[in-house]
């Protein structure tokens, strides 16, 4: 910490710079002297928490500028990412392995069930379909709420992969480079 940034404070009993006590000066201290030792304790109070003050900003600081610089890092990635995928697209290729580098993919996601159609039909039409397939749903506490393990099985076993309010979809899939 340099003097510019915080004031220092002068007492006869402390060296303010080390936070030593001057020993020479307290030995002979009288019970009029309690009001200095009162005054000393209360600057070397407000030094901690000018100090604390200080650390507190600087840390804050420090957080918005590596913040910011991460965050042009990642984006920075991401666009590289991109140009990666759309070379890959163009030439056609899935993987390319870069030995000693890492890899360039395309990483098919998994299914998941949609339950959109399910969540807007209205009451008397999920009651129904509660009542005629029980073990697609979960009773939780007051009410019954798709069980999409279950459903996801019960769905993989139709041909068409849908059934009134649900069905499986797949988003497409992710591109992603692994390094070595």
């Amino acid at each position: 910490m340099s003097q510019s940034v915080l004031p220092e404070l002068e007492h006869p009993y402390i060296d303010m710079e080390t936070g030593e006590i001057l020993e020479d000066q307290v030995q002979n201290i009288g019970e009029a002297d309690l009001s200095k030792l009162a005054r000393a304790i209360r600057a070397i109070d407000y030094k901690v928490a000018m100090i604390d003050d200080f650390v507190e900003q600087e840390v804050s600081r420090i957080k918005d500028v590596a913040g910011a610089k991460r965050q042009k890092l990642t984006d920075s990635r991401a666009q590289l990412l991109k140009f990666a995928e759309n070379e890959l697209i163009t030439l056609g290729h899935k993987k390319e392995d870069l030995p000693g580098i890492g890899t360039f993919r395309f990483r098919r996601l998994p299914e998941r069930v949609d339950t959109i159609e399910f969540d807007e039909m209205a009451e008397r039409d999920q009651e129904s379909i509660i009542v005629t397939s029980p073990g697609l749903f979960k009773n939780v506490p007051e009410t019954w709420r798709p069980n999409k393990a279950e459903i996801k099985k019960f769905l993989k076993r139709l041909d068409g992969n849908s059934a009134k309010g649900f069905r499986l979809v797949r988003d497409p899939d992710k591109f992603e480079f692994k390094g070595e």
